[in-house]
């Protein structure tokens, strides 16, 4: 599978939050209600975004000319796309955060 990270930001108040990748993936940037907000960056982040759903609906594979390389995920790599103005891949944007989780004990509600 492949992995991606919203990072573009609508602006420094509101950040990137849940479900703001809706509008860029379906390209409703411009319906008034949009999170994302209809600016030129918003059009540019919405085009790059709705270009990958549609390479992976066509093909199988989210890679296509607005995207550097993007390989598959794995566990020894975790290669992620960080969605962002411009695009970019990382391995484990997310390591910090999931080193410090992974030291909390989980235990499951009803055991």
């Amino acid at each position: 599978t492949w992995v991606y990270q919203l990072d573009w930001r609508v602006d420094e108040k509101i950040g990137a939050p849940h479900t703001l990748d809706i509008p860029l993936v379906f390209d409703t940037t411009h319906v008034p209600e949009a999170l994302s907000g209809d600016s030129d960056a918003a059009r540019k982040m919405s085009a790059i975004m709705s270009e990958t759903l549609l390479a992976f609906a066509k093909t199988g594979t989210p890679a296509n000319a607005l995207l550097p390389d993007w390989p598959h995920y794995s566990l020894a790599q975790r290669e992620t796309m960080v969605m962002d103005l411009p695009p970019r891949l990382e391995n484990d944007p997310r390591k910090a955060e999931r080193e410090l989780f992974a030291t909390v004990p989980y235990v499951q509600p009803g055991t």
